[in-house]
């Protein structure tokens, strides 16, 4: 497979992803866990359509909390949110949900000191929601693998198959990185992405339907 030269590796993460796969596959495995091989795809069905609404969910409650802080400690983005807390605790902040920021004392920032309760509070669930979105993602995250790791069983297709899949089709629907097509707004981005993706389609039969 070509792989696009102005790309590089990124390989802290890439090493995180491969023991992530390593896992489920030790999970498959028979020394692994019983009902993870008792999955097939239809199975798994109902935990992406789960996991995906969880995610959802996750963002819009972070997102209601961000604007409520925003309002509360007169700040533009998020973050600043994440400087502001940072700074709230001395710089040792630590993203867990262990690290609640408690009443305020001299080792605090003046921003802290002069937080009320409400807002410090407001905070910590702020925090608490920022690590479920991090969780949640990650419960998503794994639903590809697991899918991916089943049907290679079934001899359908490889986990490095669909990931090599996606890598050709974001360089192919992205012609204004990649190539020398113009689009210079998020409109003719768009406009762009329909016509490949139409033109992707015209040949092949509609995969979501069962006579298509």
């Amino acid at each position: 497979m070509k792989r696009e030269s102005r790309i590089k590796p990124n390989l802290r993460d890439g090493r995180a992803f491969a023991y992530l796969v390593g896992l489920q596959e030790y999970l498959l495995s028979e020394k692994g866990c019983p009902w993870d091989r008792e999955q097939d795809l239809k199975s798994l069905r109902h935990y992406v359509m789960q996991e995906a609404e969880e995610v959802v969910s996750a963002i819009d409650n972070l997102l209601i909390l961000e604007k409520k802080l925003k309002r509360a400690l007169s700040l533009e983005s998020a973050q600043q949110i994440v400087r502001e807390h940072h700074k709230a605790s001395g710089g040792k902040f630590s993203i867990t949900r262990r690290s609640k920021l408690k009443e305020p004392s001299n080792n605090y920032s003046a921003l802290e000191r002069n937080l009320n309760k409400t807002t410090r509070e407001l905070l910590n669930r702020w925090q608490e929601a920022r690590d479920a979105l991090k969780e949640e993602i990650g419960d998503l995250l794994m639903q590809p693998i697991f899918e991916s790791k089943v049907a290679e069983k079934l001899g359908y297709f490889s986990l490095c198959d669909v990931i090599n899949s996606l890598y050709e089709k974001l360089i192919r629907r992205h012609p204004h990185v990649f190539h020398e097509i113009k689009a210079k707004t998020s409109k003719e981005v768009l406009k762009k992405w329909r016509e490949i993706k139409k033109e992707e389609k015209k040949n092949r039969r509609d995969y979501l339907s069962p006579l298509g």
